[in-house]
């Protein structure tokens, strides 16, 4: 619960900053109004883009699977299936090891690569407390997704360095240490 309730006030003390500086408007979001902690999806190489967007993919199903099973898919299970990047890639030099860290409430995918010159990934999901209602206003975007049982999730996908190896899953990354949340559209919809 204090997990979620630290998540919630950091996202909201960055949807105010991006709000007072005027950076929440999707029509001046460019390379100058990109936050420091946002790493644009465009700006990416074609290797770190390609991992993206098999974890877009990867997350989708495990979205699915949630709901069906009740909890966050292992990764080996997803990897079993052929559901990128959990599975074994030919194209994909770095082997990157995925882990699953999932407590009530929040979830963590973590990619780690085998070569040491290349970024750790983080996917987190943070889900509502039990019996908490869904506004149906909040619109659909990268980083709020609906569930087919209507449970709205927040999700991120973070890349950075030498991120502390934890038993428990953790409801944000250390920004302060260079991590970076991957968005391809406007920051605003941090505070969407």
């Amino acid at each position: 619960m204090l997990h979620v309730a630290f998540h919630v006030a950091l996202w909201s003390g960055i949807v105010v900053s991006l709000e007072a500086s005027g950076t929440s408007d999707p029509n001046r979001a460019n390379a100058a109004d990109t936050p420091p902690f946002v790493q644009r999806f465009q700006e990416l190489d074609n290797t770190d883009q390609r991992m993206v967007r098999g974890i877009q993919e990867g997350l989708s199903e495990a979205e699915r699977r949630r709901v069906a099973e009740g909890a966050w898919p292992k990764v080996e299970a997803l990897a079993g299936d052929g559901i990128p990047p959990f599975a074994p890639d030919p194209i994909d030099k770095d082997r990157y090891a995925w882990r699953l860290y999932a407590a009530r409430g929040v979830a963590n995918y973590v990619g780690v690569p085998r070569a040491s010159d290349r970024p750790i990934y983080v996917v987190i999901v943070t889900e509502p407390d039990p019996g908490t209602p869904n506004d149906p206003s909040i619109k659909v975007d990268e980083v709020h997704h609906r569930l087919s049982s209507g449970m709205l999730v927040h999700t991120g996908i973070f890349v950075g360095r030498d991120f502390k190896d934890a038993k428990a899953p953790v409801p944000s990354v250390p920004f302060d240490e260079g991590w970076k949340q991957v968005l391809a559209g406007p920051a605003s919809v941090l505070g969407r």
